[in-house]
């Protein structure tokens, strides 16, 4: 009976065009999202020395509030930030400005992972952490005007969201000039291809043939 009632959601999800998860079985964007992040864990073990990893946390623990054991707590997140090239001022800033607006734990993690996300993007860490600390004061202005508290969770989601619009809007300002960049190195590849075609033309034509449609031009021009 139990089969027979699963297949049943299994057609009728197909029907309707939504994926069908059976019991025991994981979703597959899961299993890729999994994979990536193992992945890029694996990738950033390579890239990020443990002495370059040191140095940012005992720069963490000795010019910030945070313990030991906190910062041991976002090692994932600061070998992440290091494979992206990022250095150790410009997170300690970031994480200094999270503490002071009373972000810490699971929102100054999600702080640290939204500066990468907008590195991942091409943005330089320091410009990633002014977007953040933009953001989050953007967002506690906001709710002073509102007299509205939220938890830190949603701080960061909140945070993170207006990140993102940045991210969006830096992207449409330079969408033109790329596409424009592509159409010119376009045109530059049909130029060099027509050249191309010319000499090979010319190459394979014999002497006969190039003098003949030197006269045939010549006609051309007694008959004009």
């Amino acid at each position: 009976m139990k089969t027979t009632r699963w297949i049943i959601v299994g057609l009728a999800a197909l029907a309707i065009g939504a994926p069908a998860t059976l019991p025991g079985t994981a979703s597959a964007q899961d299993q890729d999202r999994d994979q990536v992040r193992d992945q890029t864990r694996d990738q950033d073990r390579d890239k990020v020395s443990d002495r370059d990893l040191t140095r940012l946390k005992d720069q963490l623990v000795k010019r910030t509030r945070l313990s030991k054991d906190q910062v041991e707590a976002l090692t994932p997140e600061l070998r992440h930030y290091l494979a992206l090239g990022g250095d150790r001022t410009q997170m300690r800033e970031m994480v200094q400005t999270s503490l002071r607006q009373k972000c810490d734990g699971t929102c100054l993690q999600a702080n640290v992972r939204t500066m990468t996300m907008a590195m991942e993007q091409g943005v330089k860490a320091r410009a990633a952490r002014q977007m953040v600390a933009a953001a989050l004061r953007e967002q506690l202005r906001e709710q002073r005007r509102a007299k509205t508290q939220v938890s830190g969770d949603q701080l960061a989601e909140r945070v993170r969201s207006r990140v993102q619009d940045r991210l969006q809007a830096r992207e449409r300002m330079q969408k033109p000039a790329v596409e424009r960049e592509k159409a010119m190195e376009q045109e530059r590849d049909r130029a060099r291809d027509r050249e191309r075609t010319r000499e090979h033309q010319q190459e394979h034509m014999g002497p006969g043939q190039q003098g003949g449609q030197g006269m045939q031009g010549g006609q051309g021009g007694g008959n004009r």
